[in-house]
């Protein structure tokens, strides 16, 4: 599958409401370093830093840095430039900073870190290259880990030209790697999001400034306690209304707790139809509202045994559905969600969202395609378990680069687009995950990124997914814990600034 086809596809399916799908990949400029402007330089002027309340001067930890951690303190910081970059000290006791722009929205910065030490914690977007004021506050709030709220500043950077906007529309609808810069669609999944803008839009930042590239899409899971969850998929009020919003879908309520109320032998018959109705009228309400597409992983990893949707069995040996029942409820919710779309209906993109080429539900992943007519983007979770050390062990048997081109293979045999849904490294400590781990594995991350590279031209995008969880995947790069991970961290830094990734 070549881009080409991929924008056919999209075009065809944009063309209903008016939109055209930019193929030539566009890269903005990058702004250029000016200045470097140490804590200790005081004033209200250019390139001065203005303390308000008890900020102490530290000369230590082979360095100097002031700290505040009285909430309300500020720092303010003000400059003539595009962009600005905020270095502090990351620590144990490191807390949460508010960060602006200009008064505008702040954001939340935290500097919390198992291990001590000087480290980037907020870059500001592009600006105009003009006269601009950054405001630092405590807020007094920390991550649940660190041990303090305290807030440090060791030193700006300020940089001049490049683009002079914001970057522009992610995702489908623009050009590919249009924010990100990259020959592809791309971005890595944000943590430590609580049910808000504010929330969402920090936890953004945070993966943007630790990788060093905007993202193209930004991925979330709606909760699914109750019908209303499942078909109000109010999550998308959260999130950036400039990229593509992907969207995990549950199908009908239950797990986290709550009783499962539904079955696909009961979608299969049609008692949700007017649920997945809603579902796809709220989708495409917001997906007018933001001038975006909204992806549904309807039902994701339906082929495993671990969700309350499996298609088959569950991880208990109980059969909770067949692929005759699944897939005639698939064909149903398609076509309930993209009636309930309404003239938006090519605005909302449905995923078949496979957890790589698992058979724990019982089945083989071809034995649940619902049919061509039923699915926009086939798509795959990947997970470095087992381990791939060498680039013939990714390529084996139920490794990850076996499982890309099986899955890869099949979407160009469907004339489907094809999208890397979340991907990661494996490193859990405990429970079950730990005997199959893949551990802090940066050979892991050059073999995807290869693999990426050679088919850049067929995927519809890619995201690295983070989990803290030592029982789960432990794979976070940028996160609280981002130091359980280093040579991943490092592997995935130089793969974001490796020019053979740029259009």
């Amino acid at each position: 599958m070549s881009k080409r086809k991929i924008s056919g596809i999209i075009a065809v399916v944009l063309a209903a409401v008016g939109l055209g799908l930019a193929t030539t990949p566009a890269r903005a400029a990058s702004p250029t370093l000016s200045a470097t402007v140490d804590d200790g330089v005081i004033g209200t002027g250019n390139n001065q830093f203005q303390y308000t309340g008890t900020w102490v001067n530290c000369g230590c930890n082979g360095g100097s840095f002031r700290y505040a951690y009285t909430t309300g303190d500020k720092a303010t910081f003000r400059f003539t430039g595009s962009q600005v970059k905020l270095f502090g000290y990351k620590e144990l006791v490191g807390g949460i900073a508010s960060i602006s722009i200009d008064g505008g929205a702040p954001v939340d910065a935290d500097t919390y870190s198992i291990t001590k030490g000087f480290a980037l914690i907020y870059t500001s977007p592009v600006l105009t290259d003009t006269a601009h004021t950054l405001t630092v506050t405590v807020t007094g709030r920390k991550n649940s880990a660190a041990t303090g709220t305290t807030i440090s500043i060791d030193k700006a950077e300020v940089y001049t030209g490049g683009t002079t906007t914001n970057p522009p529309a992610g995702g489908l609808l623009g050009s590919v790697g249009a924010r990100s810069g990259l020959a592809w669609n791309s971005c890595m999944f944000p943590l430590n999001r609580t049910g808000s803008a504010s929330s969402y839009a920090s936890a953004l930042s945070t993966v943007e400034s630790g990788r060093g590239r905007f993202c193209d899409i930004e991925q979330a899971a709606q909760w699914h306690t109750n019908w209303n969850d499942v078909k109000d998929l109010y999550v998308l009020s959260f999130m950036n209304p400039n990229l593509t919003s992907v969207v995990d879908a549950p199908p009908f309520p239950g797990g986290s707790g709550a009783s499962v109320q539904g079955s696909w032998a009961e979608a299969a018959s049609g008692a949700y139809d007017a649920y997945y109705r809603a579902m796809g009228t709220n989708a495409a309400n917001y997906a007018n509202r933001a001038g975006q597409e909204v992806i549904l992983r309807f039902a994701w990893e339906f082929n495993g045994c671990w969700y309350h949707w499996t298609a088959g069995k569950d991880c208990n040996g109980t059969w909770k559905a067949n692929n005759t029942q699944f897939k005639t409820a698939w064909q149903r919710a398609y076509n309930n969600i993209k009636a309930g779309a309404g003239s938006a209906a090519n605005r909302v993109l449905i995923s078949w969202s496979l957890s790589g080429t698992d058979t724990s539900a019982g089945y083989n992943f071809q034995d649940l395609y619902p049919g061509d007519a039923y699915v926009d983007i086939v798509g795959v979770d990947v997970y470095d378990s087992p381990g791939s050390t060498t680039l013939a062990s990714f390529n084996s048997q139920y490794h990850v680069g076996y499982i890309l081109n099986q899955t890869f293979a099949f979407a160009d045999t469907h004339n489907k687009p094809f999208a890397i849904e979340e991907w990661g490294g494996h490193h859990a400590l405990t429970g079950s995950q730990a005997s199959v781990n893949g551990d802090d594995n940066a050979a892991f991350i050059n073999f995807m990124f290869d693999w990426i590279r050679a088919h850049k031209n067929d995927i519809v995008y890619e995201q690295y997914f983070q989990d803290d969880a030592d029982g789960n995947v432990n794979n976070s790069l940028f996160s609280p814990l981002e130091n359980s991970n280093p040579k991943m961290r490092a592997a995935y830094l130089s793969q974001m600034q490796n020019a053979a990734n740029l259009p």
